[in-house]
């Protein structure tokens, strides 16, 4: 089991907060802890690399410190320095209604008509893609490893921030695409699922009332078969 990562870079309050509609931010966030913790404690890499020899175990500490990875949202670029580990958002689906789909029901707001409105939400779950880019086929290859340990790690501090059930789901090597990838790129990919509570939107007042009217055969103002309705429009049905 990987050893629990204080993040003590992330604590509430630096504009995370406990919101699950940033999940990629705290996947970023968690990640390059796991960078300055790393280099700070070389030994950590002892329990991801204690089957390989002991030349290896002592080197790859060394290269990391040396060529740590650049840790960031979004799709990696040709422009980016290597190594590279990205986040990305691959998909959000809603996961579980409420009872009622409501999370907080009768919320006074002075703009309604009766004073009153629903917020509806539900649980959602994201499918977060964590990929690592390196100009070694070894260096993916730690990082993936890394990169899946670091994040396993911090499985106590996502739940701190909110986050429901995130788990590991599946990894592997992304094969080369020479459309998009250059050649000596070597690429692997992690998956994760988490799940949170999705923020409920507050209603807004309704658009103001319009007239449209509708004219068969007729062109007025390059409009065929109807009139212009900012034309023939008013508030509150006056105009």
């Amino acid at each position: 089991m990987p050893e629990r990562i204080d993040a003590e870079l992330a604590m509430k309050g630096d504009g995370v907060g406990s919101s699950y509609a940033f999940v990629e931010r705290l996947f970023v966030i968690a990640l390059r802890n796991a960078v300055e913790r790393f280099k700070a404690e070389p030994k950590r890499w002892r329990r991801i690399l204690h089957f390989l020899e002991a030349d290896e175990i002592a080197l790859v500490p060394r290269v990391f410190a040396a060529r740590p990875p650049t840790i960031r949202a979004g799709y990696g670029t040709a422009q980016d320095p290597m190594p590279l580990i990205t986040v990305a958002l691959m998909q959000e689906r809603p996961d579980q209604e409420m009872l009622g789909d409501l999370i907080e029901p009768e919320t006074d707001y002075d703009e309604f008509e009766h004073g009153k409105a629903e917020l509806r939400g539900a649980i959602y779950e994201q499918t977060i893609e964590i990929t690592v880019y390196a100009d070694h086929p070894d260096v993916a290859l730690y990082l993936y490893h890394w990169a899946k340990y670091a994040l396993e790690a911090h499985l106590d501090w996502f739940l701190s921030h909110g986050l429901i059930e995130p788990r590991f789901v599946q990894g592997g090597e992304v094969r080369p695409d020479p459309r998009f990838v250059p050649e000596r790129l070597f690429c692997r990919s992690l998956t994760f699922t988490v799940r949170g509570e999705a923020v409920a939107a507050e209603p807004l007042p309704p658009p103001p009332r319009s007239l449209s009217i509708f004219l068969q055969g007729v062109t007025v103002e390059g409009h065929p078969g109807r009139v212009d309705p900012t034309l023939a429009h008013g508030e509150d049905g006056n105009g």
